[in-house]
């Protein structure tokens, strides 16, 4: 039984191992140039002041929009990370939206 046992898992190993190593065709890279589905769409939002804000009032600067739950420990753990962010590049008009 034991030996039966062993030439299984080998059988399952080599099996693996002949699986992992097959070669695949390369995915393709991301496309470069504007295309409509990179284009986000347009929404509103209400800002920490209270104000209404469109997406597209935003045209020209770099949006980052983070989504994140407060029941999400790895997303609160970005949270130091995305202000840092925000931070360093403010003052070239990166825009950060954080989603709840």
């Amino acid at each position: 039984m034991k030996k039966i046992l062993t030439v299984l898992l080998a059988l399952f190993l080599i099996a693996g191992l002949l699986t992992g190593c097959a070669t695949t065709k390369p995915s393709p890279g991301p496309q470069s140039g504007n295309s409509e589905r990179d284009i986000a769409p347009d929404f509103s939002y209400i800002d920490k002041s209270g104000s209404t804000v469109k997406l597209s009032d935003l045209k020209g600067k770099v949006v980052l929009i983070d989504f994140w739950a407060t029941w999400c420990g790895p997303c609160r753990m970005t949270i130091p990370h995305v202000e840092a962010i925000y931070e360093k590049y403010k003052d070239k008009g990166v825009v950060v939206i954080g989603i709840n």
